[in-house]
């Protein structure tokens, strides 16, 4: 069918609207034909019951990437195509009524964002202030492909609002090892392939100061390529559903679903022969009712524990430990009155809030915890913003009595610990 056929679009617009989804992400490449087709689904009688956003599609735009794969943005046919179709876009779409936006400003989702070479943030300047002028509010720039990145592209990275990935199965199955084999997307393969891989984008872009918006993908298959097929199951995708919702963002409240009807690729929620309303059923029970959780609002800074050494424990346990931590306060005085932020750091609640360098959940009677793990030596924590807080509390208990920390905010360091054996708590005052 024509995604663009009237009757198709209000067929799409019922099912989604019916089953929680709030906006459409519309592929753009610019050329006429596509002007166009836009035009007539914004003018079909049910597009103002949804909202939508343009997803700035480059690989679609007719401009070729340079000898080392990236989309160089000193060349002039990649930085005209861009500038002329983010005018078009800002110029003509996003004061529409019912254009998506996020924390006030419009979202426009910037394809392939980690392959863009060159100058691409000089490209944006400019176009906030046309935004400005047309719709009140900047835009908000989603980047495409959240995974470690080298640092020239952490570079390009700062200059957008939101990390995501439009598609992490082929981040998080191992294709290139078996090129052609097939999989199933169980709550298995979820567990031990979408969750790793999914905080640890997470944990990047909360590093990059950036926001990030989890992505739910049901399945992939591209039969003319040599990438896996991973066979769908309602299990699965039920599961990888309540995996995002730990990562969902308060102040964002956004997650994306790849895609709605990408039948190219396989990973299309919309009714299907095969499976029916499964999809659409299964996203809706799963989301209905859901609140973000508000233990931590606001942005985060980033907390570090830097101890000088891990302790492997006898027995069985092979990990490298170093300190448990229960618990982290802040406070806005010295009296220690009132925590302005309380975050249990063993609790569910909590997830979105540890960074890299700790264990899971471990809990005895009424206390749960994490251990900073690794090698490294390093455990990360996102706290909210500390404007309103000028110490912490931190309740923690180390390997062993020989345990010490270096304490640092944002890079800056702040205390020094000299743990002592058990369970207490220390002051930390984040002025120093």
């Amino acid at each position: 069918y024509s995604s663009f056929n009237d009757e198709v679009v209000a067929k799409h617009i019922d099912w989604a609207t019916g089953h929680g989804i709030d906006a459409f992400m519309i592929n753009w490449w610019g050329n006429p034909d596509m002007k166009k087709r836009l035009r007539d689904y914004l003018n079909n009688p049910l597009a103002d019951e949804i909202e939508y956003f343009i997803l700035w599609d480059v690989q679609s735009s007719n401009v070729t990437r340079s000898e080392s794969g990236t989309f160089d943005f000193s060349r002039e046919e990649v930085a005209d195509r861009f500038q002329e179709d983010a005018r078009y876009i800002i110029r003509n779409l996003i004061s529409d009524q019912n254009y998506f936006k996020l924390a006030g400003k419009p979202v426009i989702y910037l394809y392939d964002e980690d392959d863009y070479g060159g100058p691409f943030p000089s490209m944006m300047e400019g176009l906030d202030e046309i935004a400005q002028s047309v719709g009140g509010n900047k835009i908000y720039w989603i980047g495409d492909n959240a995974r470690p990145l080298s640092s020239s592209q952490n570079q390009q990275r700062k200059v957008v609002d939101g990390i995501t990935d439009f598609n992490p199965i082929v981040h998080w199955f191992p294709w290139i090892l078996s090129p052609g084999k097939d999989w199933r997307l169980t709550k298995k393969e979820v567990k031990e392939r979408y969750v790793p891989q999914t905080r640890e984008n997470y944990f990047d872009a909360l590093e990059l100061g950036k926001d990030y918006i989890p992505t739910i993908i049901p399945g992939f298959s591209k039969p003319i390529s040599d990438l896996p097929v991973v066979q769908r199951t309602e299990a699965g995708f039920r599961y990888e559903i309540a995996k995002a919702k730990e990562l969902i963002d308060p102040e964002v409240k956004t997650t994306l679903i790849s895609s709605f009807n990408g039948w190219l690729e396989d990973h299309q929620i919309e009714p299907g022969k095969s499976y029916g309303l499964t999809y659409l059923t299964v996203l809706k029970e799963e989301l209905a009712g859901y609140r973000v959780a508000t233990t931590l609002k606001g942005k985060r800074d980033h907390l570090q524990f830097r101890f000088n050494k891990w302790v492997v424990p006898e027995g069985s346990d092979p990990r490298k430990l170093t300190s448990r931590v229960a618990r982290v306060k802040g406070y806005a005085t010295s009296a220690l009155n009132d925590p302005v932020f309380d975050l249990d750091i063993g609790s569910d609640p909590a997830t979105r809030y540890i960074g890299k360098g700790w264990s899971t959940t471990a809990k005895k009677d009424t206390k749960s915890w994490r251990w900073g793990v690794g090698a490294n030596k390093k455990s990360s924590l996102f706290i909210p913003k500390t404007e309103g807080s000028k110490y912490l509390r931190i309740e923690t208990a180390p390997i062993s009595d020989e345990i010490e920390a270096d304490i640092y905010l944002n890079g800056k360091l702040v205390d020094h610990i000299v743990f002592e054996e058990g369970w207490r708590t220390y002051t930390v005052e984040l002025s120093k």
